[in-house]
């Protein structure tokens, strides 16, 4: 039967060719939100869980919660960015 490939090795045998095609990633967060008195402010806190591990993240305002989402999807190596360590709440 001929090889549909038409990859052989010069042995004759033949020749698998490896899918170097990443795959897809799956985050999944408990969000929680919650407000909190600051003079005469009131700042948004937040926190993710993660899902699988139980690890917990506190985040001091939206934009570090933001950012570090953005950290977490980044998909191309030239786009990465490193956010500094966010102060736990």
């Amino acid at each position: 039967m001929k090889d549909p490939s038409g990859l052989r090795d010069p042995k004759g045998l033949r020749l698998e060719i490896a899918m170097t095609t990443q795959e897809p990633r799956y985050l999944a967060y408990m969000l929680r939100l919650w407000q909190v008195r600051d003079d005469d402010e009131m700042p948004w806190r937040a926190s993710l869980e993660d899902a699988r591990t139980g690890e917990r993240r506190g985040f001091a305002s939206l934009e570090l919660l933001v950012a570090f989402l953005r950290e977490q999807t980044c998909t191309d190596d030239n786009q990465t960015s490193k956010v500094a360590k966010t102060p736990e709440v």
